[in-house]
Formats: C-alpha cells, structure tokens, sequence
C-alpha cells in the first residue's frame, strides 16, 4: 500500500478513539468508491490470499470501515455480490474470507464483536451492527420504530426489553429487527438517541444539530429529511396504532400466541379469540 494510504489509515483510527462503532466515524460514499478501487487493485497485483493479508496488515481499519460503509450506502436486502463485484472477486469463494478478516480485525482493535448477530447472521450481522441502520432502511426505522419506542419508553433496561419483545409485530426490515434484538447496548444507545431526536420533531421545535444528540451526521440529515414529510404521530393522541399479535414456535414450550399489550382510549380491551 502507497504512503497516501498509510496517512489514512493513520487518521481513520485517530478519529475512531473514544467512539464504539465504526459507522460513527464520517465515511462519505465517494470514499467506499475509492477505497474499493484502492482494494480492486491489490488483490488483483498480489491475488487474492496475499493481497488480503496485505491489505489486513497495512491498512485493516480503513478495510473495516469501507465494509461497514458499503452496508450503509448500498445494503437493499443483500451485501456480498456487490461487495466483492466492487474489488473484482468471487463473492462465492471470498465473501466468507472477507467477512472472517472483518470480524478478526474487531477483536485485534476490541470493537464490538455482536456474537448474538454473528449466530443469526454469519459475517453480515457485525458488518451491519457497525453500520446502526442501513441508509435504505432508516425511513422504515423513523416511522415504525420511534412511534413504538416513543409509547414504550426505552429509558430503563425494561422498556428497551419489552420494545425487543414488540418489534416481530411491526414486520420491519431484518436489519433493524435484528439490530433493535440483538444490538446489545449499542442498539439500546442508538435507539434513545434518534428517540430525542423525535421528540424535538414532535414538539415541532428546531432540529438541533447532530453532535447535540451524539447521532452521525449521516443519520441526523436522512432524519432531517423524514421530517419534512413524515407525519409524526404524538403518544397518546387519537390515531392509535394497534399492534399485531404473533403467532410463533417455542422450541421448549410449542406453538404460542403473544398477545400484546394495546393502547387504548377505553377503561378496558379484551381480545376476541
């Protein structure tokens, strides 16, 4: 790798101290494209094997983060055959190896790992753990999520539990169901912070900028955006929002029926079987 890289590489991981996820670390699309030419490059003078090894050893954060940046700007349901399309190698053969150099490079700088992700997920879910919520998928996560999020409350450990248990019933997205389930703490974080955001929005105040919520700025402009044509729906006004029950297997305990709790205007609701 040339001297320009290695100065990169340098400030990537200056600018990653102090922060838990690599998509917090501004990473414009431009860069995911010059960073794959930059890779397309060495895997094609050295191969594969060896310009992965290089490419692990040189200049592993800056690897780390166009992965995770690929996940942000590109990720519409799938990952790898665009990825490795981009550096000019077989997603079949080296998607796994691609993806088994990203999660070693989390434990050599002890970044969140996601194992409850990676069981679910392989490779992809720490790719997409890192990334919060994929750009395409954020509209989804702000009209479906927040609401919910916004009736629970997340403040405590318990209301962020019981959003985990509701989230099947809104049918959204596999990346934001499984980053709100399985997310640990990060997601938890993730999810009161882009709550304050709607909150303001609610209240229709000005949006404060994003460093005032602890959000990237990538999310905060995509949530500035909503809002010009969201319609924002307040806890607890008329338009009430029921949810879904679900009907699942428990492996110890058989078909089951969950049976949500409903807001409701009334002294009582009873569900009719």
């Amino acid at each position: 790798m040339n001297n320009t890289t290695s100065v990169l590489e340098a400030r990537l991981r200056a600018q990653l101290q102090g922060k838990t996820l690599l998509g917090e670390v501004a990473f414009e699309e431009r860069h995911c494209d010059q960073s794959a030419q930059g890779f397309k490059q060495v895997f094609r003078r050295y191969g594969f094997s060896d310009g992965l090894a290089r490419v692990q050893f040189d200049c592993p954060i800056l690897f780390a983060m166009w992965l995770v940046n690929e996940a942000f700007y590109s990720y519409d349901g799938g990952y790898w055959p665009a990825v490795t399309a981009k550096v000019g190698v077989n997603a079949q053969n080296n998607a796994m190896r691609m993806g088994a150099a990203f999660v070693d490079i989390l434990e050599r700088f002890r970044l969140p790992r996601f194992r409850r992700l990676n069981t679910h997920w392989s490779y992809l879910g720490p790719i997409l753990a890192h990334c919060g919520i994929p750009k395409s998928r954020l509209p989804q996560f702000f009209d479906e999520v927040l609401p919910l999020a916004a009736r629970i409350g997340v403040g405590s450990a318990e209301g962020v539990a019981e959003l985990q248990q509701q989230i099947p019933s809104l049918h959204v997205s596999r990346s934001i169901e499984w980053f709100v389930r399985f997310g640990e703490a990060v997601s938890a974080d993730f999810v009161r912070r882009c709550l304050d955001m709607y909150k303001v929005a609610e209240a229709r105040g000005g949006l404060p900028p994003a460093a005032g919520f602890g959000v990237p700025e990538r999310v905060w402009r995509e949530f500035e955006t909503w809002t010009r044509t969201a319609r924002i729906q307040v806890p607890g006004a008329s338009t009430l929002r029921f949810l879904r029950p679900r009907l699942y297997v428990d492996p110890s305990q058989g078909l089951r029926l969950e049976l949500p709790a409903q807001p409701c205007q009334h002294a009582s609701l009873d569900w009719d079987i």
